[in-house]
């Protein structure tokens, strides 16, 4: 199937995480608005994955990661990072359509703007 064959996401899903992880295989990350305000936690943990990078990017080893929070094993910490290395790797995709849909949008109005004084003039 060529790529102009396939359907259309909506913008909605673009911009969806949970679009992302069911399009990719993480297993050990959920989002669900109803779990810790819909940040990224560890399936069945309620653990928030900022929780886990922050501990990662202090220098703490698994195993004291696993050992403030019993619930979660080596695999989920592996998870956390492979996930926020997974989003560093798109959001500058959805960062530049955003860019360049807020351009488009003011352009638009100030090309309206000056129809209209042209109008009244």
């Amino acid at each position: 199937m060529k790529k102009r064959d396939r359907p259309a996401q909506s913008r909605k899903d673009i911009y969806d995480l949970g679009f992302f992880i069911k399009m990719m295989p993480f297993k050990r990350i959920e989002i669900d608005e109803k779990v810790m305000f819909g940040k990224p936690v560890v399936k069945d943990t309620r653990i928030p994955m900022e929780t886990v990078l922050k501990k990662v990017s202090e220098g703490w080893t698994h195993e004291r990661i696993m050992k403030e929070h019993p619930r979660l094993k080596a695999d989920d910490i592996r998870e956390c990072v492979d996930f926020s290395r997974f989003l560093m790797g798109v959001s500058h995709q959805i960062l530049d359509r955003d860019k360049i849909l807020e351009h488009a949008t003011k352009r638009k109005a100030l090309e309206k703007e000056s129809r209209e004084e042209a109008e009244t003039a």
